[in-house]
């Protein structure tokens, strides 16, 4: 065998060992998780988004752990918001996104957004963890949850309800 036949077979040998790693490698279980993970995230709306079904007049709140908090009256949806803005998502995108059992069971209760007189933070009330979350600047409460100064009350707040390891971002 001559030297040329031999740099073709063996260049023809790392083409085809090339090609054979990197389908197996794209082709692996991990691969597969990873890259179905990445979309699946990327179709779930986020901390901050409004949402509901087509199906339903439950309007939710995504929180900032991602938990979907039912909002459940127009009451305290209009001591949040000033307009009636949200995405509408299908059912199936719903129970994929928060897989849990109702998706109304962390609800915003009596959830009002609350300042002390002493003090420019403001927070949210969270009765479901039976307490008041620290809204962590100006751009979280007005861009990313899109709340209403407007709706901003101002009364003193017992210090052991300030949930200070549970800001609201």
């Amino acid at each position: 065998m001559n030297a040329i036949a031999r740099r073709t077979i063996a260049l023809t040998t790392g083409l085809l060992l090339s090609l054979v790693t990197a389908h197996t490698a794209a082709a692996t279980p991990a691969a597969a998780v990873l890259d179905a993970g990445a979309v699946e995230a990327a179709a779930c709306p986020g901390p901050g988004a409004r949402v509901k079904t087509s199906t339903a007049p439950d309007v939710y709140l995504v929180d900032p752990e991602g938990f979907l908090r039912h909002i459940p009256s127009s009451t305290v949806y209009l001591q949040l918001y000033n307009n009636w803005s949200y995405t509408t998502i299908s059912d199936s995108e719903l129970y994929n996104c928060w897989p849990y059992a109702d998706p109304g069971q962390y609800p915003l209760t009596n959830a009002y957004l609350v300042k002390t007189s002493s003090s420019p933070k403001i927070y949210i009330y969270d009765w479901g963890r039976d307490g008041y979350r620290w809204i962590i600047n100006a751009s979280t409460f007005e861009v990313k949850y899109g709340f209403s100064w407007g709706k901003v009350k101002t009364q003193e707040l017992d210090p052991g309800s300030i949930l200070n390891s549970w800001p609201w971002d």
